[in-house]
């Protein structure tokens, strides 16, 4: 095929929009979460909306190699939510109308009152 380490490439996504208003496509991830990050960054300054606390919005291109937005993250950051892709998984309750949120990861749980924060807030 002639490709290179390092070379870009881009398979066709084959992105259709539902009738119902669902976006299928391949690759959405991080991307449909970058969209939503960038949407309330964009109301919040169309509608002047000043947020009550020290808010930064990072956008990671390097996590597949192990340098996502841990990796500097400011000193004074007191809490932080990571808005990736929805957890699959043959014991997952979730479908295309809910939000996942995780509980833990690889390296061990998260947060307690933090999650449950965010619980109260999606019900």
């Amino acid at each position: 095929l002639g490709i290179e380490v390092g070379d870009f490439i881009s398979f066709d996504p084959r992105t259709v929009v539902t009738d119902t208003g669902f976006i299928k496509s391949r690759h959405l991830d991080d991307k449909v979460s970058a969209a939503i990050l960038l949407n309330l960054l964009r109301i919040y300054k169309k509608e002047k909306i000043e947020l009550p606390v020290t808010t930064h919005f990072a956008f990671s291109v390097f996590e597949e190699v192990g340098h996502g937005a841990n990796s500097n993250i400011p000193a004074q950051v007191v809490e932080y939510l990571a808005v990736d892709m929805g957890a699959m998984g043959d014991d997952q309750q979730t479908d295309e109308y809910t939000v996942s949120i995780c509980v833990k990861d690889a390296s061990g749980p998260y947060h307690y009152d933090f999650r449950q924060h965010l619980v109260a807030l999606a019900k």
